[in-house]
């Protein structure tokens, strides 16, 4: 088993966000010297308290003081970008982290982020798959690309000039590309057969009760085991979330939901590590301290 990380981040909106993005910055750091294996870092753009609106932004700045771990983001949301863009700028951080990189994707699901990029009524699942079908194509064929969908159409056929470098984008460090990971949210998740058949591995949510969790793991086999890009069904990740409610009123709660399968993150927690850089552990303002932790730290099992 090895350790990696995940953050959303999640911070009081009250601090400030310098603040709270040098803590961020310094758990990730401190990841890397405690030998985890990967930290993942996610992204929103209209979330205060979670207020990182770039993940591949906040790994470019660790780039370089990192020295064995694997970055990932957790997750890019691929219908907010356009997929050119996301396909230039990961490979560049892939050449930054020299082959330590790990492309997480998602549609997306906060509403307010959907709402802000015009894309609150649109499948949204749809657009993350023609996103990423278009990010793969760039990354692997010859300008001028000429690719069509229906969200977006990407070519440099009357610009491309090779003599001089105009209408190329760039390619990644690894080949044909960075691992590509996906989210998983529901029990039962058909979506996670489609990653393991792809080639591609799978991050169950971290709000999702470990019982469910467990449902995950046999379907991305049973995917892997019809992939050529797997060479055994075992290859893959098992990643879980472990979460401890502060309060009587929070375990109460807990239990009360026993039965659904997504926890409910708003309880309130607070740090176990006594740590004031662990950027994974929040203490929401005008509660009475405890002991108790809400650490997520995610379990990894790799063939």
């Amino acid at each position: 088993m090895d350790l990696a990380y995940f953050t959303m981040p999640l911070h009081p909106e009250t601090r400030p966000f310098a603040e709270t993005l040098r803590e961020d910055r310094e758990a990730f750091l401190l990841a890397d010297e405690l030998g985890f294996t990967e930290a993942y870092m996610g992204e929103h753009v209209t979330d205060t308290f979670e207020p990182i609106p770039n993940s591949m932004m906040f790994l470019a700045s660790i780039a370089y003081e990192t020295k064995n771990i694997k970055l990932g983001t957790g997750t890019v949301n691929l219908g907010h970008h356009h997929p050119a863009a996301t396909a230039a700028e990961a490979a560049m951080l892939d050449h930054m982290l020299e082959g330590r990189f790990l492309f997480g994707v998602s549609p997306g699901n906060l509403p307010s982020d959907a709402e802000v990029f015009g894309t609150l009524e649109a499948n949204r699942n749809e657009m993350f798959v023609e996103a990423l079908e278009h990010i793969i194509a760039i990354w692997t064929e010859d300008p001028p690309y000429r690719l069509t969908g229906k969200y977006w159409n990407i070519t440099t056929e009357n610009t491309l000039v090779p003599e001089i470098g105009a209408g190329i984008i760039g390619t990644p460090y690894q080949k044909p590309h960075p691992p590509i990971i996906g989210t998983v949210v529901a029990p039962y998740s058909k979506g996670i057969v489609g990653l393991g058949e792809r080639g591609w591995y799978a991050i169950s949510a971290n709000f999702l009760q470990p019982k469910w969790v467990a449902t995950h793991w046999p379907l991305f086999e049973e995917g892997a085991g019809r992939s050529a890009a797997m060479p055994t069904a075992r290859t893959g990740a098992w990643r879980r979330a472990c979460l401890s409610p502060t309060t009587t009123r929070s375990r109460r709660n807990t239990a009360r939901v026993s039965n659904r399968p997504i926890v409910s993150t708003s309880s309130n927690w607070a740090p176990n590590c006594g740590a004031p850089a662990c950027s994974v552990c929040l203490k929401r303002t005008g509660t009475s301290p405890t002991r108790s932790s809400r650490s997520i730290t995610w379990s990894i099992r790799w063939s």
